[in-house]
């Protein structure tokens, strides 16, 4: 089975501006398969967010290789990288970044328009991500006549919709659960779970634990580099001891 997502050997460093390199990623290999929903843990600092922006062409690598599809993005220019991450790659936001002036319908639309895409078709198919998502009746709500939870399901709808074939294959999300009270997490968790038992590749960063114990893999991060990986298929996930380093 092809891989949706390798990042091989990625390293990625930054300058703070006082002279020091910050190591934000140190030699990571990861390869997802369609269909696989994959949590990335760890601390704050520990390269979870740098992870997910590398994976979607939002940052480019230092060093190593980041391949979507079989595409690889080293050397990609800007427009490439534009175009990978309009056709290719939904995100999830940790603040959202709906559009305030725009309706639900209007904001989901919004990235298959600016391909090309003609309005009505775009519309259409954002009235079937909506519908996806169980919140099609909110398509002419704008983002303040919304609950965080009914937010939180339109940014996954516009993470999903794509000119191609009018749904993205490949979803990641940033602490996509944090602002949000329990029982409402739960329903995005299992909203993130659907899409990948419909065959996306999900990647989330969080912290946590009960979205984590949802995925078919957990990757904990420290310090930039991958120290643990945890398999549903090897072993229960107890997302407590993944998450805090407990694990026999």
């Amino acid at each position: 089975m092809t891989a949706v997502l390798e990042l091989r050997n990625v390293s990625k460093t930054y300058d703070d501006g006082i002279g020091e390199v910050v190591r934000a990623l140190r030699e990571v290999d990861l390869t997802v398969a369609p269909g696989e929903m994959v949590a990335i843990t760890g601390r704050s600092g520990s390269g979870k967010s740098t992870l997910i922006n590398l994976a979607g062409g939002l940052e480019t690598a230092t060093s190593g290789d980041v391949v979507i599809n079989e595409r690889s993005l080293n050397g990609a220019s800007r427009g490439e990288l534009a175009e990978v991450r309009r056709r290719q790659v939904g995100y999830v936001f940790q603040n959202l970044n709906l559009i305030d002036d725009l309706t639900a319908g209007e904001n989901v639309s919004l990235p298959a328009e600016l391909d090309g895409v003609k309005p009505a078709v775009a519309r259409r198919w954002a009235g079937h991500a909506l519908r996806t998502v169980g919140v099609e009746e909110l398509a002419d709500r704008f983002p303040h006549e919304m609950s965080g939870g009914q937010r939180q399901r339109v940014a996954i709808a516009r993470a999903v919709i794509a000119p191609a074939e009018g749904q993205r294959r490949l979803i990641l999300a940033d602490e996509p659960t944090a602002a949000l009270d329990e029982m409402t997490a739960r329903t995005v968790y299992d909203l993130l779970a659907s899409l990948a038992a419909d065959g996306a590749t999900v990647i989330v960063a969080t912290h946590d634990n009960q979205l984590a114990a949802y995925a078919d893999r957990v990757v904990r991060l420290a310090d930039g580099s991958v120290d643990q990986v945890t398999s549903r298929s090897v072993a229960p996930v107890n997302p407590a001891e993944l998450l805090t380093g407990n694990t026999p």
